[in-house]
């Protein structure tokens, strides 16, 4: 049987005005064949070959019943009809289930809108970065009011709980109120930038960078400044800042060395608070230890782990004894000496 191209151009050769003998010379097919498809009204119809046996053909009603189980992964699949002795590849089988899988839901996004004060977001993520050749990371919140838009960024060295909430306390006093609601997302990473060393924009950067940028573009979505919003969020006041004063402090038990352990790094008290428990108050920038009340010694934060921050003048007025050296640490003991 001829194919419709070779019937084809049969027909077209004839209209020429060619015998059937220079169609038959021209094309190489017989006389009769030539004659035959000339009288043919119409392209004749092919039947469907009929499907080509499968390695799959025995385990199909297998795996119908299992898909409308629910089960539609291929290697599963894969595995059972291998255990009732299918010897045939995966691809086959995936071009089988494809047919019959579900359909995916959507991909889209119920966007909502807040009223002015009534909830803030807060995302608590990791930034990673090398200092002197070591691994180093520092965890960073953000606060967004979600009617304005309005950002708050704090970097940290740790993500307790009590972090947590002294950053809270920060971000409040930075938006002067208090909204009604917090929203916490799954706390994903969030990077701000890094500084021309490769070191992270620490918090008084961040601060500067919210004031000047984050807060003062044009929001993509609200089309307006979050600084312009903001003044309409209508936030609670601030309670006193005495009410904060709990969540703001850490109790930590000075060493005999008259050093305390905060955040990673060692900070100097003075020499006469070695052995005792005070409170440690800690800010964006500074470090605050504070006995019975009264602030005792104030350091700048470090910047990297495992800093030791001397107190200056942290040693005057230590009693010198003859035997033994049970407050001071032998990088200062000349100085007691000096001072006899």
């Amino acid at each position: 049987m001829l194919g419709g191209g070779e019937i084809l151009d049969i027909k077209v050769i004839y209209a020429e005005g060619l015998s059937i003998r220079e169609i038959a010379r021209r094309t190489g097919h017989d006389r009769k064949t030539v004659r035959k498809y000339l009288r043919a009204k119409e392209l004749p119809e092919y039947k469907p070959r009929p499907p080509r046996p499968s390695k799959l053909d025995d385990y199909k009603d297998y795996l119908k019943a299992r898909m409308a189980d629910g089960v539609f992964n291929a290697n599963r699949l894969l595995a059972e009809i291998r255990a009732l002795g299918y010897t045939g590849g995966k691809t086959i089988l995936k071009d089988f289930v494809k047919p019959f899988r579900p359909l995916g839901k959507p991909n889209a996004t119920l966007r909502f809108e807040t009223k002015p004060g009534e909830q803030a977001q807060v995302d608590f993520g990791l930034f990673r970065y090398e200092e002197g050749g070591h691994r180093r990371r520092v965890y960073a919140l953000v606060m967004v009011m979600s009617y304005s838009r309005a950002m708050y960024v704090e970097f940290v060295e740790r993500q307790d709980i009590s972090t947590l909430i002294r950053c809270h306390v920060h971000a409040f006093e930075y938006f002067r109120g208090v909204p009604e609601c917090i929203l916490y997302d799954n706390l994903k990473a969030v990077v701000l930038g890094r500084d021309d060393h490769g070191r992270p924009v620490l918090n008084r950067q961040a601060k500067a960078w919210c004031d000047a940028v984050a807060n003062r573009r044009v929001h993509g979505t609200t089309q307006k400044r979050p600084c312009d919003l903001l003044a309409e969020e209508g936030l609670r006041s601030l309670p006193n800042i005495a009410a904060f004063l709990p969540f703001l402090t850490e109790e930590r038990k000075v060493g005999k060395d008259g050093f305390l352990s905060f955040g990673g790094s060692r900070y100097g008290v003075p020499w006469a608070l070695a052995g005792r428990t005070v409170e440690v108050r800690e800010n964006s920038c500074h470090i605050e230890v504070y006995s019975a009340g009264v602030r005792v010694a104030v350091h700048p934060k470090a910047v990297m782990p495992g800093t030791v921050v001397p107190l200056p003048r942290q040693w005057d007025g230590v009693p010198l004894r003859c035997m033994g050296w049970p407050l001071v640490p032998k990088s200062t003991r000349y100085l007691c000496l000096k001072r006899v």
